[in-house]
C-alpha cells in the first residue's frame, strides 16, 4: 500500500504505488507521489526525492502561497503550476473566515470544510483546474515520477489523489483509505497548530473548529463523492462532462502508472 517518504522536512509525502486496482492491476511505486509544501527542504531532501525518481513538481498552491512560501526544489526538476482555487487558502484566511461569525459556534469549521469540498468538486473553477492538472500529469509522467501538493497535502492535493486513484481504477476502499492516511502522517504538524491555538483561546468551540479545519475526516470524503454522485450521477460521468477527461488521458495514465 501507499508508502512514507523518508523524507526529515517533508509534510504529508507519500508515494501511491501499491494500491490495487478493481482488475487486479497495482500503481507503480515511484510514479505518483503526493505532499504538502515543499519549502522547507533542505539539499538533502531534495536529492532524496531526486533519488526516489521524481523528475516534475505539480503545484496546486495560489500564486500567493508561491510567493509566500516558495518550493525549494534541485534545477533538475521541472515545476509546473496547477493552482486549484484562485483565492488564498491559507491557515490566518481560513481562520478569519471561519471565525468571522460568533466564535461560539462549534461547527464554524465543520461547516468551512463542507462548503471547501463542495467547491473542490462542484465549481467550475476548480472542475477545470483539475482538468489543467490531470493534463500536466498525463504529460508528464514519461519523464519520471510526479510529485503534487498544495500547502498541507490533504484538502485540494486529496481531491487530486482521489480523481487520479479513480481514473486509473483503484478499489474504492483503497481510494478512502489513503484520503484518512493524511492525519496519521500529519499528527505532529497537527499537535503543532493545535499548540498555537491554545495561546489564541482555550475556548472548545475555537478549538474544534480549528481542530475540524487541521484534519480530514470520513465524512468530508463522503460528502465530496455524495456530491458527485447526486449533481453528476456517477464519478466516470463528471470525470467526462465536468473534468473533460477523455479515454486518451485515461489510457495514457494507465499506461504510465499501473503495473502489467
Amino acid at each position: 500500500m501507499s508508502k512514507e517518504l523518508n523524507i526529515a522536512n517533508g509534510v504529508n509525502i507519500r508515494d501511491l504505488g501499491g494500491y490495487p486496482t478493481v482488475d487486479g492491476t497495482m500503481v507503480k511505486k515511484h510514479q505518483l507521489i503526493r505532499s504538502g509544501y515543499l519549502s522547507d527542504l533542505t539539499y538533502k531532501d531534495q536529492r532524496a526525492l531526486y533519488d526516489y525518481g521524481v523528475r516534475t513538481i505539480i503545484d496546486l498552491r495560489t500564486t500567493a502561497e508561491v510567493h509566500q512560501y516558495p518550493d525549494r526544489l534541485l534545477p533538475t526538476m521541472k515545476a509546473i503550476r496547477a493552482p486549484i482555487l484562485q483565492e488564498r487558502m491559507g491557515d490566518a484566511v481560513v481562520r478569519k473566515r471561519v471565525f468571522k461569525g460568533p466564535v461560539n459556534n462549534p461547527q464554524a469549521g465543520f461547516e468551512h470544510m463542507l462548503r471547501l469540498y463542495l467547491r473542490l468538486v462542484a465549481s467550475p473553477e476548480a472542475q477545470q483546474s483539475y482538468h489543467r492538472f490531470l493534463t500536466a500529469l498525463a504529460t508528464a509522467l514519461p519523464n519520471g515520477g510526479i510529485l503534487f501538493h498544495c500547502s498541507t497535502g490533504k484538502d485540494r492535493t486529496g481531491i487530486a489523489a482521489m480523481i487520479v486513484l479513480h481514473l486509473l481504477g483503484v478499489t474504492p476502499r483503497a481510494i478512502r483509505q489513503d484520503y484518512l492516511l493524511t492525519n496519521e502522517l500529519s499528527a505532529v504538524r497537527v499537535n503543532q497548530r493545535m499548540s498555537e491555538a491554545r495561546q489564541v483561546s482555550v475556548a472548545p468551540e475555537y478549538l474544534k473548529s480549528i481542530f475540524d479545519i487541521s484534519t480530514v475526516r470520513p465524512l468530508y470524503y463522503d460528502f465530496a463523492m455524495a456530491a458527485i454522485k447526486y449533481l453528476y450521477g456517477d464519478f466516470d460521468s463528471y470525470a467526462k462532462k465536468q473534468l473533460n477527461v477523455n479515454d486518451g488521458l485515461v489510457k495514457a495514465l494507465r499506461s504510465n502508472c499501473l503495473s502489467d
